[in-house]
């Protein structure tokens, strides 16, 4: 990848920033610290309830502009002239900066920059799939992030003009995304694009990788970085079953192939139960038994399952955050914090644009 730190391997009682004994390297306590201090400029609940009091875009853009720690990546624009998808790409910026920012910080561990910027590789190349299937590939040249372009290990401005499958596997040929892509090739050249066989393709080898990076890490910090995962595994697998019940009526045959097969809190018998379950109530209803989401479900309502899950990783990635003391896993849970609070945002700029009601667009926020 274009710029990802060297590797380092660091143990528990070491006091420096990687264990590679290279210059500059910060204290492990000076690091959390930052990162801690840099978790104190976000959003408040009251910075909520000023946005859902908001009428139009240009509104919410100048009131995150002048009153919140989104300002830097808003400084250049107009409120009254910003449309929506132009805000909703510089609230994404946000959290790249914040990244930039923390690699700035002599960030020698590899774990972090390795997943994220895989993270982002992976939205991106879904991304042109999705328009390449629609025929929009203008709408992507339009919303593209550039700023992502030299994390990559592909070139982004190249990824945006692609007209083909076949130009997108040109794009990444000699990364590893060729290998794992090129199975998936349609069969005709007008043929569509199989985005869910392809996002699950991506997404268990990315958490394999994950994973087995975790073996260089103490007990400790392999503990609080896999429950980190395995959420947003939970979050995929049961978001996946959920809308195939909901929307497509899928058979458990139709619907396994697309799970990420690696163990997680929620048992493989759950799983099995839940796509085994003749209609969403009913997979609802068993959702409602597992231990760690039945905090979050209310009653007599029918939760998006996505929303209900969504919840759980705010939650555990906050308390890993409060209590951990270790700097890859205060910059990890963070960050995941970082992007439901923009997740939020763009939420309610789309509730705004659509003239929902505040209490609507609320009941669409991640909220502690």
């Amino acid at each position: 990848m274009r710029q990802t730190p060297d590797s380092g391997g660091r143990s528990c009682s070491g006091d420096v920033w990687g264990g590679d004994g290279m210059p500059g390297a910060y204290s492990e306590n000076a690091i959390t610290a930052k990162v801690k201090a840099m978790y104190g400029k976000r959003l408040t609940l009251e910075d909520y309830n000023q946005l859902l009091q908001k009428k139009t875009v240009g509104e919410i853009a100048a009131y995150l502009k002048h009153e919140t720690s989104y300002g830097g990546v808003l400084r250049e624009i107009k409120e009254d002239l910003i449309h929506r998808g132009q805000l909703e790409n510089l609230v994404r910026r946000h959290a790249v900066e914040i990244y930039s920012k923390l690699l700035g910080y002599s960030f020698r561990d590899r774990f972090f920059p390795t997943i994220y910027t895989a993270r982002k590789e992976i939205e991106q190349l879904l991304a042109a799939m999705r328009m390449l299937n629609s025929g929009s590939m203008n709408r992507f040249i339009l919303d593209f992030p550039p700023y992502l372009d030299k994390y990559m290990s592909f070139d982004l401005f190249s990824l945006a003009r692609i007209s083909s499958f076949d130009d997108l596997l040109e794009v990444v040929r000699g990364s590893e995304y060729y290998r794992l892509l090129g199975p998936h090739r349609p069969v005709s050249a007008a043929g569509q694009i199989d985005i869910m066989a392809c996002e699950t393709t991506l997404l268990i080898n990315y958490y394999r990788k994950a994973f087995k990076l975790l073996d260089r890490y103490d007990a400790c910090t392999r503990e609080d970085l896999a429950a980190i995962l395995r959420v947003q595994i939970d979050l995929h697998n049961l978001t996946v079953i959920y809308r195939l019940k909901r929307f497509y009526n899928d058979s458990k045959e139709g619907i396994v192939p697309h799970l990420i097969p690696i163990k997680t809190r929620v048992s493989h018998s759950i799983y099995n139960n839940l796509v085994d379950a003749p209609d969403t109530a009913a997979m609802y209803k068993g959702l409602e038994g597992v231990r760690m989401l039945r905090r979050y479900f209310k009653k007599d309502t029918t939760e998006d399952i996505g929303y209900v899950i969504e919840c759980l990783r705010q939650h555990t990635s906050r308390k890993i955050f409060r209590f951990s003391t270790r700097p890859v896993v205060a910059v990890l849970s963070y960050m995941t914090l970082m992007e439901i609070e923009e997740d939020n945002v763009v939420n309610i700029i789309e509730g705004i644009r659509y003239a929902l009601p505040p209490d609507e667009i609320r009941k669409l926020l991640i909220l502690s």
